[in-house]
């Protein structure tokens, strides 16, 4: 060293011998700050191999091999530092082995022999020789049994590693490094997290630099799903240790875990699209499916027959043709091509559809749903007479192996589809028919309000019906009309035509009579035109001729016998997608007193939690002028904030409730209203449906409350 004197302004200077820093030392600091320095990586390793520190130097060429660099020389290194540290570790136990038979209760000697041991992954030798110093030496001997709890842990036996730690917890609670085996215990384990959070965030309190701690803090987190303070901890322990192999260990489990959790999100959405196809909510499935398919790579050949067979029922049958289009592509099958057939049926390529369709049932004469679309596939292009017989031949019995056999269910299939066909050819063919269905429609209804008045109806309805597009039906009802010093009873009796013009379209006609206990008789006329698709949109208009009591419901009027009412009513339902609704409807009444009214509500909503809709409501209400017997508002308006959700929405079950709140400027009143409706099935064919409901509004100067509830049950029984 230069220890020559220096002169600075004057003044000697003696300089600072250097501080001597060991070669690993120092390159652990270079790496520390520059981990990407692999020519110096290669150095530390030599120089750990040198002082015979092998296990750091096998972490150090961990991290050159999960990094890619220079493989094949990583690789040789491997080869050759385990090659020597085996040979170290051989030599050691050969060492340590004899100088243990001569004194076997030897702790210092045990430990170490046990420590070279473990050097070669051979737990099992070092547990065997822990466990016999145990047995030979009695007391607690916390340095052997804490080896023997680690070491059991690396060797999987968390069972043993949990009994041995908590022993020496037992005997020292306080003590750190029991308290972080513990805690790194139940973390391998997965059990028992929310104790091994104590123990690890407790060695953090006191040591918060402690690197194993804080990898196995990082992996407990990711173990709860916890990712992002996960992150954290890695974070932390990648600063302090970058070139830890534990570390390095560790990240790879976060990333993994973080990957599989995604993994298990995306299967979730497929899971939520199935359970909405099995709730018959095909919208929603298909939102779902496209949601889950934005997620993946390569959708598998069942998860594109999922997706098709969801886009059928959704009624999107182009794309549902497109989808097992792409399912063709990895070659032809008759299964795929049968579904592909019975969906293009349904788009403006129908009779392509069904020349495929004649192939597929050449090709397999046997197989019955190639028959049944087939047949479905003439009926749907009015060709009755090829359908007829497809049918009929599928019900025939034969020995032929070639002939379609059949299981109850699928006869019952055929026979009800054969009882769709329209026939009318001849009288024979109607009175063969007749009538393809029956059905009761037993229903009550209860309203009353503050104002005096209530009024309950029952009544049954039987449809008949005659052909594929008419039914007729008649229908009894009994109403009761009462106040605190007048009731009245109403017996009518109507018949019912009914036009189906198509799955969407029907009009419905009603001619009949009223008669009150009197003798006071009227007649009664309903029209009635609908045209819905469920899915997407409703559309009702009506005119009715009847009772002026049944419709304005007054206690004034309930004497009167001469009082009618025709009215014209429309009622409108549209979903342009899923998250917004329209509706509201317009009532144009004429009353046999010359008076005139017209009711008018009209909503907008949008879907702001799951099944949930919000919305506003403007409504108004008009009469020509006024008169005591009934109620007549004038310019009556309002504007209400209202609510509708979906409790339950599946094939058997449907609950929905609603209500609104608002505010009449006109007569300067808050309005309220609530209800809740029911649609259950518990069997097949019978159906029961249920409203009740309650509001509150402003009439004839005061508060108006009324309550009203409403059974229906629909049986078809033949």
């Amino acid at each position: 060293n230069d220890t020559s004197v220096k002169y600075v302004n004057g003044q000697a200077v003696i300089p600072t011998p250097k501080r001597f820093v060991y070669p690993i030392d120092r390159d652990y600091g270079i790496l520390k700050r520059n981990p990407n320095n692999y020519t110096v990586r290669f150095r530390l390793i030599d120089e750990l191999v040198e002082a015979n520190r092998y296990v750091e130097a096998e972490q150090q060429l961990q991290f050159l091999s999960e990094k890619g660099i220079e493989p094949n020389r990583v690789a040789e290194l491997i080869v050759a530092v385990t090659a020597k540290k085996d040979s170290l570790n051989q030599i050691k136990i050969a060492e340590y082995t004899e100088k243990i038979k001569t004194d076997p209760t030897n702790k210092k000697m045990v430990l170490e022999l046990a420590k070279y041991y473990a050097g070669l992954i051979d737990y099992d030798s070092a547990l065997d020789l822990l466990n016999e110093y145990l047995n030979r030496v009695p007391g607690t001997n916390p340095e052997v049994r804490f080896l023997v709890a680690k070491y059991s842990a690396w060797n999987t036996d968390f069972d043993k590693a949990d009994e041995e730690i908590k022993t020496l917890l037992y005997s020292e609670p306080n003590n750190l490094e029991y308290q972080l085996l513990q805690g790194q215990i139940s973390v391998w384990a997965v059990r028992d997290l929310d104790e091994a959070r104590g123990y690890l965030q407790n060695v953090l309190n006191h040591e918060p630099k402690n690197i194993y701690a804080i990898v196995g803090m990082s992996t407990l987190e990711a173990w709860e799903k916890n990712f992002e303070e996960s992150k954290k901890y890695l974070d932390i322990a990648k600063s302090l240790e970058p070139n830890s192999s534990i570390v390095s260990a560790t990240e790879q489990f976060y990333e993994r875990a973080l990957s599989a959790n995604e993994g298990l999100k995306i299967m979730q959405i497929r899971s939520d699209a199935g359970q909405l196809a099995m709730n018959r909510d095909y919208e929603g499935a298909v939102a779902k499916y496209d949601e889950y398919l934005s997620k993946i790579t390569a959708p598998t050949r069942q998860e594109l027959l999922e997706y098709a067979d969801i886009l059928f029922a959704a009624k999107y049958y182009d794309k549902a043709v497109s989808t097992y289009d792409q399912i063709l592509l990895d070659g032809d099958d008759f299964d795929v091509s049968l579904l592909r057939a019975r969906a293009q049926l349904y788009t403006n390529d129908s009779t392509a559809a069904l020349n495929k369709l004649i192939l597929l049932a050449e090709q397999k004469p046997e197989s019955y749903e190639a028959n049944l679309y087939l047949a479905d596939a003439y009926s749907r292009m009015e060709e009755y007479d090829e359908a007829r017989d497809i049918y009929e031949t599928m019900l025939e019995p034969s020995d032929d192996p070639n002939s379609v056999k059949l299981d109850s269910t699928q006869i019952n299939t055929i026979n009800a589809r054969m009882g769709w066909l329209p026939r009318g050819s001849s009288i024979n063919d109607l009175f063969v028919t007749f009538p393809s269905y029956m059905a009761l429609n037993p229903s009550g209804t209860y309203f009353s309000d503050n104002q005096d008045f209530s009024f309950n109806k029952i009544g049954v309805g039987l449809q008949l019906g005659v052909t594929s597009f008419l039914s007729a039906g008649v229908r009894y009802d009994r109403t009761h009309l009462q106040t605190s010093l007048w009731n009245v009873d109403l017996n009518s009796f109507k018949g019912q035509l009914m036009f189906r013009f198509s799955d969407y379209v029907t009009t419905t006609l009603g001619f009949g009579s009223q008669r009150d206990l009197a003798g006071n008789e009227r007649g009664t006329t309903e029209i009635i035109f609908k045209a819905e698709d469920p899915k997407e949109y409703s559309l009702i208009a009506s005119y009715q001729n009847d009772d002026a009591r049944v419709i304005l419901l007054s206690p004034n009027l309930i004497g009167f016998t001469n009082y009618s009412v025709d009215m014209y009513s429309i009622n409108g339902l549209y979903t342009p997608s899923e998250e917004v609704k329209l509706s509201g409807f317009y009532h144009y009444g004429s009353i046999s007193d010359g008076n005139l009214f017209n009711d008018l509500q009209l909503r907008i909503g949008k879907k702001f939690y799951k099944n949930t809709f919000i919305g506003y409501e403007y409504a108004y209400a008009n009469y020509k002028f006024d008169n005591p017997l009934y109620y007549t508002p004038q310019g009556y308006d309002s504007h209400s904030l209202w609510g509708e959700w979906t409790a339950k929405n599946t094939a058997k079950l449907k609950l929905n409730f609603g209500g609104k709140i608002g505010y009449a400027p006109s007569v300067n009143y808050v309005l309220r209203e609530a209800w809740g409706e029911i649609y259950y099935q518990p069997i097949p064919y019978f159906t029961l449906n249920g409203r009740i409901g309650g509001s509150s509004s402003f009439r004839e100067g005061t508060g108006y409350n009324s309550l009203s509830i409403a059974l229906s049950a629909y049986w078809t029984f033949y």
